[in-house]
């Protein structure tokens, strides 16, 4: 298990207190992941990580002085107050500036792992995740969850707009048939795969699954 070294851009921002100490339980956190990960093995679940890195925050924070009761205290705090946290985070001048530096890193090929963001085309999928009745999006594996954790998907504010249109779907289900497979169902006119000349096509198969061709064969589901 590797890690890289965090920049310190930012470190100026902090007091000089406070960044002695996190830098400090970062380095112990570092070992105590390494010990942690050593555990885990190529049939581990994203759960599996989920435990392994609490695990080291745990055996960290005992490691600097707190004992059990103070440790489930702290734990109960941060979770009662993660969703005010969440809420009180504002887009700004700041995250602007990181964007677009992001988006000139990635056209310039030079963004670092822990930059990059794996394609959603192939990670987000209706397979690997679920809506929930909340408006939040939750999935069992590890590359989905950090991609949703990296375009932020369970903000509060997209999480409101699920629920909106959630409901608006529920209501049109109920009381207007029509409105309701204008919601769900296909447009009258898909693209025809047909008619396409890539360079190549790995997958010709396709062109026969695809959901114009099944409109042609009268096997178009109601809804998508």
């Amino acid at each position: 298990m590797t890690f890289k070294k965090q920049p310190d851009s930012n470190a100026s921002e902090l007091h000089e207190d406070a960044n002695d100490w996190f830098r400090n339980f970062l380095e112990q956190l570092e070992l105590f992941m390494v010990e942690t990960g050593r555990r885990l093995g190529s049939n581990s679940k994203s759960t599996d990580y989920q435990l392994a890195a609490m695990s080291a925050v745990k055996l960290t924070l005992l490691d600097a002085g707190m004992d059990d009761e103070g440790l489930r205290n702290l734990f109960g705090r941060v979770a009662i107050a993660g969703d005010d946290a969440r809420q009180s985070l504002q887009w700004n001048p700041e995250l602007n500036k990181r964007r677009f530096e992001l988006i000139d890193g990635d056209i310039q090929g030079i963004l670092t792992a822990a930059e990059q963001i794996d394609d959603p085309l192939t990670t987000i999928l209706s397979s690997s995740i679920t809506v929930l009745a909340d408006g939040r999006i939750s999935s069992d594996r590890f590359e989905t969850q950090r991609l949703i954790r990296q375009l932020d998907l369970n903000s509060p504010k997209l999480v409101k707009w699920r629920i909106m249109w959630m409901r608006i779907a529920d209501l049109a289900s109920e009381r207007d048939s029509f409105r309701y497979r204008q919601l769900t169902g296909f447009p009258d006119e898909l693209p025809n795969l047909r008619r396409l000349r890539p360079p190549n096509n790995s997958k010709p198969e396709g062109i026969e699954i695809s959901w114009y061709a099944k409109q042609q064969r009268g096997q178009l589901p109601d809804a998508y």
